[in-house]
């Protein structure tokens, strides 16, 4: 006899004990096993027998049992019907109770159809426990069988119930009355001017759980006038200096609602000063509780940007405070600013660029900035701040700060341009496309302002093709602006960079607008100085305010996940009822109440800049006519080449584009069989999506009992991965199978040296004990997605590696020899292809890929169609792992 058959007897032996002294401890012993995994359903009909008794305790336990087994063994968990429907009747309200809740718990056909009279027994009982239990246990029912829940007419039973006298009855009925709703495709729960009465007197004496459901369902109420929407606000009132958040922020959603129907602006800013006190009161709260009540005031401070400017201070960031708790406090400083507190905000935010934390820094810069674009009087000093911030030489902070100071030149132009000078002693340091476009655009301009302004544009050019496209397109136009503006400076700038956007670009963007300038410039100088150099729209607001239309349905969703995340419900969660408020035209005037002028519009800074991209070409479309063969001369000396002229070393060059999908698709190997797993089977691979490393598994449970939480480590391998978190699987029942994927980064101190560089990656699982196995990690998951090296740099690239550095390997019997179907699917494995010439009727490929650890692969890939071999020549300066690639080709190429 097992140990586990012993110990089962044993447990069996004193559940039939006659005294319940001496079985009370072995039922509790039986439920602390099942809790922990442990299949204990053999002890089911000695369990049952001890369920006639008056202790409460003992019925709690088996009723636990019983709940547990109910879905795996429903036919066992019948037999115990009897004794719950006795139990129904008892005359101890909390058996009753109790009873009630079991029934609608277990899931199991026969329990269902026993259940609807006693729930209508128990929504009138006598007990408001008795009730509050059969109200919660209606919900249940519902999710069982809704037609169930209609056919009896429990919905009209819950509706009465809102007028008992038990405010716990009443909060638990509101509650399943809106989740029934929720679930329903009509609304079965409306609140009339009737009900409302109950609903808020039951408010003061509710959980403040309770609280929170009557609250939200008040949402739905509609006052049929002013004054009821006002005694409704000052019933809701004394909950704002609740100490549940949860409490607090319901409130305000409901106040908030409630001022849609009052039209005197008085009324309604004496509400609001009322709430702004509770709101700062969150800020003694926990980080998280911290973050959420931030997110919410955000939008509040949007409606009521006044109300809260006294309090500015309780937004200074703490030292202690977490990243995300100072950029939320950030944002809401700048909408607090005023000519009256820039100053100390400016000292703060000055403190804050000091800190270690990147990009904090940069957002308290680009508060600054932000400030000085809000209020016009507070630029200068702005501005004088951020020339101090200049002078640090910190890369990081002198990049935000062009960033920030090419807005403030579009808020005031004319107006700093003495600070350019300063700007341009830091253009060898700037590396962010953001930061040097923005820089671009200052040269251009004020390009007849600055007198080298030819010269520092033409160090941006020497690496035009490595350009992000933003900063190309910004030279494009700058370059442009110095041509009007210098004619005599700019042309051979301008020559350069139309010839390298029209001949050797290959982003359509920048060659159309190239072309567009070309014809512009030569339809007219002083047509196109008129429309690139004419005057441009200045920024007249700034990025963190929302429309009336947007702000008035976040209003609405206060103290919700659409609050935090500043998106509307229907975004990130199907089918969502949204109850949305809108401003009234009465909330407009900053003068009467200092609400938000919520007319004015967003205009975040990425649109800025196509808005004014579109300022400069709007009038322009007519003049472009792509059909042109030649375009003509911009000047007499010289004109724009149409065709490439490649050095000889690059001619073999011809730029192809191959389509990728976003995975490829391993099949998983069975790494856990049933015998050696006993009874747990895994299956896994290893795959690379979203530019990161998965381990999905596929676990199933062949035993008898639930599986309880997983864990798995990685032992040392070839690149390092690690799973950076457990298993997130628990609770797998007998017969079930599972699936989950782990990520797994990179760990360098996981790693193991390249002598010993195998794919082969040992792991140990953890269940009801500790299983060894291993699964193959294919190599091209450690392939990145950045892999891809410019054209005019693979050769130089090429020639930097020794020959000694190369390794070549003939493979034989190839299964594809399209160079065209074989450029494809490498590109799915983030082998990049960078050019292609012929030999005879030999095709040369070369193709490039970075692996994890930043090691870069070239490749030359000769491939011989007639007879379906090919030659695979690979050159890295870490030649360790080249046999572990060109064995992973061979199978990819042969396969």
């Amino acid at each position: 006899m097992s140990r586990t058959q012993a110990e089962i007897q044993e447990i069996e032996f004193s559940l039939r004990q006659p005294k319940e002294i001496k079985r009370k401890p072995a039922i509790k012993h039986v439920i602390s096993l099942m809790t922990a995994g442990r299949d204990v359903s053999a002890l089911f009909s000695p369990l049952l027998s001890c369920l006639n008794t008056k202790d409460i305790e003992i019925k709690k336990l088996i009723y636990l049992y019983l709940m547990h087994y109910a879905k795996s063994k429903p036919s066992l968990v019948e037999q115990a019907l009897q004794f719950i429907v006795v139990d129904v009747n008892d005359q101890n309200p909390l058996v009753r109770a109790l009873a009630l809740r079991t029934m609608a718990s277990i899931r199991v056909e026969k329990f269902t159809t026993f259940l609807i009279e006693p729930l209508k027994e128990g929504l009138k009982d006598k007990d408001p426990y008795v009730r509050k239990t059969a109200v919660l246990a209606v919900a249940k029912l519902f999710d069982i069988n809704p037609e169930l829940v209609k056919k009896h007419g429990f919905v009209d039973r819950l509706t009465k119930l809102l007028s008992d006298s038990n405010s716990m009855v009443v909060s638990n009925t509101v509650a399943t009355l809106m989740e029934i709703s929720n679930a329903s495709p009509e609304p079965v729960f409306q609140v009339t001017k009737e009900n409302e009465k109950y609903i808020t007197s039951a408010i003061n004496e509710s959980t403040e759980w309770g609280q929170v459901f009557l609250l939200e369902s008040l949402m739905e109420y509609q006052p049929p006038s002013p004054k009821e929407a006002e005694k409704i606000i000052d019933r809701v009132v004394p909950r704002l200096s609740h100490k549940n958040s949860a409490v607090v922020l319901s409130s305000v959603r409901l106040i908030l609602k409630m001022f849609t129907f009052i039209e005197e602006k008085e009324i309604i800013l004496q509400f609001a000063r009322k709430m702004a006190p509770s709101l700062v009161s969150l800020m003694d709260n926990n980080p998280e509780v911290q973050y959420v009540a931030l997110r919410n005031i955000n939008l509040f401070v949007q409606r009521f940007p006044k109300l809260l400017i006294k309090d500015a201070k309780v937004f200074f960031c703490k030292y202690k405070d977490p990243v995300y708790i100072k950029m939320e406090k950030v944002d809401i400083l700048v909408m607090l600013a005023t000519n009256s507190n820039i100053n100390e905000l400016l000292i703060e935010f000055t403190e804050y660029a000091k800190e270690v934390d990147v990009d904090f820094v940069r957002k308290s810069v680009n508060a600054i900035g932000k400030c000085a674009i809000k209020l016009s009087k507070a630029a200068q000093a702005c501005v004088k701040v951020l020339i101090e911030l200049v002078k640090t030489k910190i890369n990081y902070i002198v990049q935000e700060v062009i960033i920030v100071v090419r807005d403030i030149f579009r808020r005031y132009p004319n107006q700093y341009e003495s600070i350019i000078g300063v700007l341009c002693e830091n253009l060898q340091s700037l590396d962010q496309p953001e930061a040097k476009a923005s820089m671009v655009w200052i040269i251009g301009e004020y390009s007849d302002r600055i007198d080298n302004a030819d010269e520092l544009l033409k160090a941006f050019l020497f690496n035009f093709h490595e350009e992000d496209p933003e900063v190309q397109l910004q030279l494009l136009t700058s370059s442009v602006k110095l041509f009007l503006s210098k004619p005599d400076e700019g042309q051979e700038i301008l020559e350069q960079v139309l010839s390298t956007a029209t001949n050797e670009s290959d982003n359509p963007d920048l060659r159309d607008r190239a072309f567009m300038y070309f014809r512009l410039v030569d339809a007219g100088f002083e047509e196109a100085n008129n429309i690139i150099l004419g005057e441009k729209p200045l920024i007249d607001t700034i990025s963190f305010k929302y429309d009336s239309k947007l702000l008035g349905k976040l209003l609405s969703q206060i103290s919700t996940l659409s609050s935090v995340f500043h998106k509307l419900p229907e975004t990130f969660i199907s089918g969502a009822k949204v109850f949305a408020q809108e401003d009234d035209d009465n909330s407009n005037d900053e003068d009467d109440g200092g609400i938000l002028q919520v007319q004015e519009k967003e205009k975040e800074k990425k649109i800025e800049r196509e808005k004014k991209n579109e300022m400069e070409t709007q009038q322009i479309g007519q003049l472009i006519n792509f059909a042109d063969s030649q375009p003509p001369p911009i000047v007499k000396t010289k004109s724009i080449p149409q065709q490439r002229n490649d050095s000889p070393d690059q001619e073999m060059f011809e730029m192809e584009i191959a389509q990728r999908n976003d995975e490829v698709i391993v099949d998983k190997e069975e790494i856990i069989d049933e015998e050696r797993g006993k009874g747990m089977i895994v299956s896994a691979a290893f795959r690379r999506r979203e530019q990161q490393i998965y381990f999905d598994l596929t676990i199933s449970n062949r035993t008898s009992y639930p599986f309880g939480k997983l864990a798995m480590v990685f032992n040392k391998n070839l690149f390092g991965m690690k799973p950076n978190a457990q298993v997130p699987i628990t609770g797998i029942m007998p017969g079930q199978t599972t699936e989950c994927s782990v990520v797994c980064p990179i760990i360098q101190s996981h790693k193991l040296p390249a002598n010993e560089a195998t794919l082969e990656v040992q792991i140990a699982i953890k269940n009801f004990e500790v299983f060894y196995t291993q699964c193959t990690s294919p190599m091209n998951i450690f392939f990145t997605e950045d892999g891809k090296i410019e054209k005019r740099n693979f050769l130089n690239h090429w020639k930097a590696i020794s020959d000694d550095d190369e390794r070549i390997k003939e493979i034989q019997g190839l299964s594809e020899t399209n160079p065209d179907i074989l450029k494809m699917k490498l590109a799915n494995l983030n082998i990049f292809f960078i050019a292609k010439r012929q030999e005879g009727s030999i095709d040369i490929l070369y193709f490039s890929l970075k692996l994890v650890n930043s090691v870069i692969f070239l490749i030359e890939l000769s491939i011989d169609q007639e007879n379906q071999s090919c030659q695979l020549a690979t050159r890295s300066q870490d030649t360790s792992l080249i046999p572990l690639f060109e064995e992973f080709m061979e199978r990819f190429l042969t396969d």
